[in-house]
């Protein structure tokens, strides 16, 4: 009796099929989707010059050693928007919408697969993901705002996958990426300082402290990197954190909504 060989035609219509039924491309497809459509109503990426950033005539021309000297905000926003600025004009908005696009979308998929990484169902883990990431009007507030909120966010939930990984299989490459991860929220967010990254990187440490010889290296690099930092900020400006307006920002919040006309002199 011949026996019938399996050709590519054979496994082509059910690859399509399983490829189309994968959680990550279903979300990557609903992701695209849902952008265009909230494009065509009307949504636009808009470009905020605040006070978090540098004049953009020092990150345009001078951006090394602007930055070296920046002491007001962490570093990487900046270097950003100093990247956009050395684009030709006609592609730095396209540049800065591509990537917080590009943001976006790893937001989305980090978030199922940090889901799926903590045996949450895929039905659950899908419905959560499109309920509260992408369809989620601060994500896509946050996504059109040109500013450092959607990246944090995003870094935040691969920090927490990449160690969910690194402590489910003890390989070298999760627990460099959720160091490197780690810092990186540092240097980008002046809300999370030295006092929220040794606490995150201690969780690596206690899991792993049967292997701690092979840990600690990991996580040493991006400490020193941070380090180095905390130090210039230290020894050129006298401020131990990546941000010297921790006092202005306080005050923000704090006085937010008051009115001059309460204050009596």
């Amino acid at each position: 009796m011949p026996v019938h060989r399996a050709t590519s035609e054979d496994h082509h219509p059910r690859s399509l099929l399983e490829v189309a039924r994968n959680p990550l491309v279903l979300l990557t497809a609903g992701f695209a989707i849902s952008r265009v459509a909230f494009y065509a109503a009307g949504v636009r990426y808009g470009f905020q010059d605040g006070y978090q950033i540098l004049d953009l005539r020092l990150l345009a021309r001078n951006l090394v050693s602007s930055i070296w000297h920046l002491h007001m905000q962490p570093p990487l926003y900046n270097v950003f928007i100093g990247v956009a600025l050395a684009l030709p004009v006609e592609l730095e908005k396209p540049f800065m919408v591509g990537c917080w696009l590009l943001v976006g979308l790893a937001l989305v998929l980090s978030t199922y697969l940090l889901l799926a990484e903590f045996r949450v169902p895929r039905v659950v883990a899908i419905l959560v993901t499109v309920v509260g990431v992408i369809a989620s009007p601060s994500y896509l507030l946050a996504e059109n705002w040109s500013y450092s909120a959607d990246p944090s966010a995003c870094l935040l939930v691969i920090t927490a996958l990449l160690l969910a990984r690194y402590l489910r299989t003890r390989h070298w490459g999760y627990g460099l990426g959720f160091a490197c991860s780690a810092a990186t929220v540092v240097l980008l967010n002046s809300t999370y300082q030295w006092m929220w990254l040794l606490p995150v990187l201690a969780l690596a440490f206690v899991g792993a402290r049967h292997h701690w010889r092979k840990i600690f290296p990991l996580l040493l690099v991006p400490l020193l990197v941070v380090g180095v930092w905390y130090v210039k900020n230290g020894v050129m400006f006298g401020t131990a954190t990546t941000s010297s307006w921790l006092g202005m920002n306080l005050a923000k919040l704090t006085l937010f909504g008051t009115s001059t006309d309460n204050i009596t002199p």
